[in-house]
């Protein structure tokens, strides 16, 4: 496939995604007092990490009921499609990183290619516990959206996906936030 030009457009359910997972990105950088270049790359990464999913197939993106484990392999490829969008349109190579991670989980079980703990970029770590508690508790094509305490307990549940440090303080930071819920 070739990334040179964009031939489909994101549904406006991952457009939403998108910016609500970046603004959370960039609320919980700035809680975590990181620098301003560290802020911005996670902000941009939030906007733009799935963004190859306009290279999906919209009846796998669509689909409401259980993926067949072929569907979830075309799915599993959107990360390295928005690296290469993100990549041809001159995106820093570290936001690119952050992008191209996102789906990689702490233990080593997440994709595209299994990497694990510290391996994971950290502004990736940061972009999977945002990019997570946003599709929990946003109303899906599949299901309606978690309640607020039903997902941060799916998340506890699940921590072995997460940087605990990391999922620590997320939990401390999205308890203070009020204006989201």
């Amino acid at each position: 496939m070739s990334i040179n030009h964009f031939t489909k457009t994101l549904s406006i359910y991952d457009f939403k995604h998108c910016y609500s997972v970046a603004a959370i990105c960039l609320e919980f950088c700035k809680y975590l007092n990181l620098n301003q270049k560290e802020i911005h790359s996670n902000y941009i990464a939030g906007l733009y990490h799935d963004i190859g999913k306009s290279y999906i197939d919209i009846s796998i993106l669509n689909k409401p009921d259980k993926l067949t484990s072929e569907q979830f392999d075309v799915i599993k490829k959107h990360p390295i499609y928005s690296y290469k969008i993100c990549k041809s349109m001159n995106v820093d190579d570290h936001i690119c990183d952050i992008i191209l991670n996102h789906h990689e989980l702490y233990n080593g079980s997440g994709y595209p290619y299994g990497v694990s703990s510290d391996n994971i970029p950290f502004g990736a770590r940061i972009l999977t516990i945002c990019d997570n508690f946003d599709a929990i508790i946003s109303d899906r094509i599949y299901r309606e959206g978690l309640s607020f305490e039903k997902t941060l307990t799916i998340m506890e549940n699940e921590s072995y996906k997460f940087d605990k440090v990391l999922l620590a303080k997320f939990f401390k930071f999205i308890k203070k936030q009020n204006i989201l819920f």
